[in-house]
């Protein structure tokens, strides 16, 4: 009986974690200095960390055409 509740305890923390682990995130504020005199950059590298090819391309493309824009 105590290693039944034991292991349904387990079972329910786990899940939890799992389920914890697959949330999304989402940016809540940003903060810019703009004051900033420093250098500007003459080479960005920008990598879109996502499986389809396809869609990391158009990531990564649009990423780059807003850095361009600025």
């Amino acid at each position: 009986m105590m290693i039944k509740r034991i292991c349904s305890g387990l079972s329910i923390i786990i899940l939890a974690l799992f389920l914890s682990a697959c949330a999304s995130t989402q940016l809540v504020t940003e903060w810019n200095d703009k004051k900033y005199q420093g250098e500007q950059f003459a080479r960005i590298m920008v990598i879109g960390a996502i499986d389809n090819a396809l869609y990391r391309r158009a990531y990564e493309d649009a990423i780059v055409e807003k850095f361009i824009a600025n």
